[in-house]
């Protein structure tokens, strides 16, 4: 389980979330409180054209709390990912995964002259036992 809570202190910005995977690649959940959407991707490194394959299109839910702290979590159980939201699970994924050496928080600026603040607390990284 992978688990961090997030805050963009600043209104400028795109979006934050969690990545997770290897040197040759990465999946990425990421949130965008303004518009409370949320998506996935993949990032592989191998690919020639170096784009992030969409997983889920970003998606609109209620659940993101706009301006507002919001906890996300990752669970990966085999080829199934199920992505969580202020302790709600919002979807479940079953694809080919492989497993992850790297973990991490990640932040986006959509555009040159955006300036953005996060906060990120209480990450947790949690192996199965």
């Amino acid at each position: 389980m992978l688990k961090v809570d997030i805050l963009r202190t600043e209104e400028m910005g795109c979006y934050a979330g969690l990545v997770w995977g290897t040197t040759k690649g990465y999946y990425s959940f990421r949130i965008d409180d303004i518009d409370q959407e949320y998506s996935l991707s993949v990032y592989d490194r191998d690919a020639s054209d170096n784009k992030f394959p969409t997983i889920i299109n970003w998606t609109k839910t209620d659940i993101i709390r706009a301006s507002e702290t919001n906890r996300m979590a990752v669970i990966v159980d085999e080829s199934l990912i199920r992505l969580y939201i202020n302790e709600q699970l919002i979807k479940e994924v079953d694809i080919t995964y492989v497993s992850a050496d790297k973990v991490g928080v990640q932040v986006a600026v959509c555009n040159e002259n955006s300036q953005v603040t996060f906060e990120f607390d209480n990450f947790e990284l949690r192996a199965p036992e």
